[in-house]
């Protein structure tokens, strides 16, 4: 009787005050909605964390992220169904994707592995046949916090930094002609 008791208990105890978990999403004073956290809100966070944000279009801003020596731009941004947040740096930008070997693309599919969630993709550039090599990063936008925003921020410089062997150009000169690795820009400087 008395074990059937404690088995109810613990049945309403999860049912009524829920599951809680040790998430960074469950830190910090001040949660969003379970609706997710809207544009102008994500701003305010931002800005609240000491980053200015520079406006790219309606759902998504820039920012400078420094970890240790390096700096990056990136893209954070409400998804158009407002159910992730995404983090985007535009790591190297590359004129004609054609001449780059197979091996370099393979090697940075390969990394989608080991750097995921934060994975790797080939964008479209203008004019084309350029091409962006980007990471991005999705957060499931709902309990965000400052807390857990610093957090994925610090965690996305980290895969940036330690995955910049793969997307550093320079180390892709061999394999381009003279002319398009004069061309590729990086975004992603070392200070």
């Amino acid at each position: 009787m008395l074990r059937k008791i404690a088995t109810i208990g613990l049945a309403l105890t999860i049912v009524i005050g829920g599951p809680r978990t040790s998430h960074a999403q469950d830190a910090g004073a001040t949660k969003m909605p379970a609706t997710g956290i809207t544009v102008p809100d994500l701003t305010k966070l931002l800005i609240g964390l000491g980053y200015e944000p520079a406006k790219v279009n309606d759902s998504t801003s820039r920012i400078l992220l420094e970890r240790g020596k390096w700096s990056f731009k990136v893209n954070i941004g409400v998804s158009s169904n407002a159910k992730k947040v995404w983090l985007t740096s535009y790591v190297a930008e590359i004129p004609d994707v054609a001449k780059v070997p197979q091996s370099l693309l393979i090697k940075l599919l390969q990394a989608n592995l080991e750097y995921g969630p934060a994975h790797f993709v080939v964008a479209d550039g203008d004019p084309k046949p350029k091409k962006w090599l980007k990471m991005q990063y999705a957060i499931d936008n709902r309990n965000v916090t400052p807390a857990f925003i610093r957090e994925e921020l610090d965690y996305f410089a980290g895969q940036l930094q330690d995955s910049a062997p793969l997307w550093d150009t320079t180390k892709w000169v061999i394999a381009l002609p003279r002319s398009a690795s004069r061309a590729i820009t990086l975004r992603a400087l070392k200070k």
